[in-house]
This record gives C-alpha cells, sequence and structure tokens, in this order.
C-alpha cells in the first residue's frame, strides 16, 4: 500500500489506493516481512483502524488513529472515511467514533453460537475455580438432558455426557427450571412425571450425542422396582431422600424461585448434592440451568453453599449475558 500525499479528493473515497497492489498482500507498510499471497493487508489495517478505539478512547483525531495504529496519516484518513461511508464510523469533521451498526459484525458470530457454544468456557472456568463438576441442561418432558458439561472427576456410579437424562423433579438443575415455569405449565409437568418411568435415552429429535444408558434410578438405593411400588399420586423415589409428594416438591420450588437456586442434597443418587442456577435468555424467560456438583464428603451442606454458590451464580450471570447478545 502505498502512501503518498492523497490527492484532494481521496477523502470523499475516489480514489484506489495502491492500484491493486497490495489486495496481494505482498509488503507492509514498514517494509516487514512478506506476508501469504492469501493475506490481504488493506483488511488487516482496516480492522487496525476499529481496534484503535476501545472504552477509554471513544472519540479519535485523525492524528490519534495513526499513532494508535502506525499508519500514515495519508492511509489512517482513507480507512477512516470509508469507514464513514459504510455507515461503521461518524466524524464531526474533526474527531471520529464509531456507530452501533458496527455490533452487526459481531452479531453474526453471536447469532451462530448455541448454549452449549455460549456455556462451554463459562463451566471451564466454574469448574477450575471449585474443583468440582459443572453441566448445562434443558427441560424436554419430564426430564432434563445435559447439554453442555466440564467434568472434573466421577461423582455418581453412572456416567454422566452429554445428551444424559435424569428426572427433572430429583436434580437441581430440573428444580431451578420447574420454579420459573408457568402455574399450568408445572401441573402438566407434575400430571405427567407422577408415576412416569423416565426414558433412557434421547428424543432422536434433539441433536444430541448416541443415547447414554443411564436410566433415571441410576445409582439409587431404593431398587429398580421403586416404580411399581410407588403410591398413586406420588413421584418415583430414586433413593430414600427424594421428594415424592408433588405438594413438598411444590413448596419446595417455592423456595428455589425465593432464594433464585436450587440445592438437592443425595435425591438423586446418594452421595451426591448439586446446587443450581436458572439461565434466562434475553427476554428473561427461563430456557436452561447451570450446576455444579459434589460429593457428601466434602463438608456440610452449609460449608458447600458459602462455597460453590458464588462463583455459580457468577457463571450463571456471565452465560446470562452472552445469550442476552444472541437476541
Amino acid at each position: 500500500m502505498r502512501d503518498g500525499p492523497a490527492p484532494a479528493d481521496d477523502e470523499a473515497g475516489g480514489v484506489d489506493e495502491g492500484g491493486g497492489v497490495d489486495e496481494a498482500g505482498g509488503v507492509d507498510e514498514g517494509g516487514g516481512a512478506a506476508r501469504s499471497s492469501e493475506f490481504v493487508q488493506s483488511l488487516e489495517r482496516g480492522l487496525a483502524v476499529i481496534r484503535a478505539f476501545d472504552s477509554e478512547r471513544r472519540s479519535l483525531t485523525l492524528s490519534d488513529v495513526a499513532r494508535e495504529t502506525g499508519l500514515s496519516r495519508a492511509s489512517a484518513r482513507r480507512f477512516l472515511h470509508t469507514l464513514v461511508e459504510l455507515g461503521y464510523v461518524a466524524t464531526d469533521g474533526r474527531e471520529f467514533t464509531l456507530r452501533p451498526q458496527l455490533l452487526e459484525l459481531g452479531y453474526a458470530y453471536l447469532s451462530s453460537l448455541t448454549l452449549p457454544d455460549i456455556a462451554a468456557p463459562h463451566l471451564e472456568e466454574l469448574s477450575q475455580k471449585v474443583s468440582e463438576s459443572s453441566s448445562v441442561a434443558v427441560l424436554d418432558g419430564t426430564d432434563i438432558v445435559y447439554v453442555a458439561r466440564v467434568a472434573t472427576h466421577r461423582i455418581m456410579s453412572a456416567s454422566i455426557r452429554v445428551g444424559t437424562r435424569f428426572p427433572a423433579y430429583a436434580t437441581s438443575m430440573g428444580r431451578a427450571i420447574l420454579a420459573h415455569a408457568e402455574p399450568g405449565v408445572l401441573d402438566a409437568y407434575l400430571a405427567s412425571a407422577v408415576q412416569s418411568s423416565p426414558p433412557s435415552s434421547p428424543p432422536s429429535s434433539l441433536p444430541l450425542s448416541p443415547p447414554s444408558k443411564v436410566g433415571s434410578t441410576a445409582g439409587s438405593k431404593v431398587g429398580p422396582s421403586a416404580a411399581s411400588k410407588t403410591p398413586s399420586g406420588m413421584l418415583v423415589p430414586l433413593t430414600s431422600r427424594t421428594i415424592t409428594d408433588p405438594r413438598d416438591l411444590r413448596a419446595a420450588l417455592d423456595l428455589v424461585r425465593e432464594q433464585g437456586w436450587a440445592l438437592v442434597d443425595q435425591e438423586l443418587e446418594e452421595g451426591l448434592r448439586s446446587v443450581a442456577a436458572p439461565l434466562r435468555d434475553g427476554t428473561g424467560r427461563v430456557v436452561a440451568a447451570v450446576n455444579v456438583s459434589a460429593p457428601v464428603r466434602r463438608g456440610e451442606i452449609a460449608t458447600l453453599v458459602q462455597h460453590l454458590l458464588p462463583p455459580l451464580l457468577k457463571a450463571a450471570a456471565a452465560i446470562e449475558a452472552d445469550l442476552a447478545r444472541m437476541r
């Protein structure tokens, strides 16, 4: 790219800056090493101009941009006025600022992401911080389905992976979601869940990994015949601690809704506790939940909550912020 004096009408954007030589990306402005023939140096420099702006430098003059990017004033001027004409930058004649239209570039990436994609880095950070496994799940029928997971070690007698299903009423993530369901939706859920035997594999319509062989009674100390022995109108117990009376479950969900998080103590499997928080999309609707699970041997419930809840809520807030950007 040549940096000779700009023609008088260059600020109006009518002149090609390098006759196309720069498009091949051969030599940089400072005479540095040659780039790949596929490298477009003009694009690199245009992006450098955009990156010159940040929260501390919201408005920049031509000289500021040239200094921050290492470009000559002539090159900086051409890029800035090109961005102005494209609608990405505004100017008052002296200073330049970024315009909201620039968000369209980032939105193209964000809109292509799925919940698992968004949650993954936050789960990694959460698990590293608390040294326990963390997961994200959604509600599907009467079950929760794991859609993202970071496992630090095996904490259940059965393996958990993306696609694993468990009855929502006996899990912290299930309760975090159900607590924010509309009354009619919750009534319908309980009607379906009472005495139902959760399936052992995900429905084919969900884009999940191969079906897990984890059944809803995996690791339960109650035994495989629990469903057949469950009194009419009650939920199937998975351990001796599982809440089975729908009225008690409603009370538990009221508490979850009031405090903003859910705790399940050995209701899914003996020796396992978990804490979960709901995940809301950009409209405020609860669409999933995130949790951290830990073995009972880690300590008393109060100690567990004190250690796990703050980083869990922080991770939930970060995931929600990313989900909101997808709107």
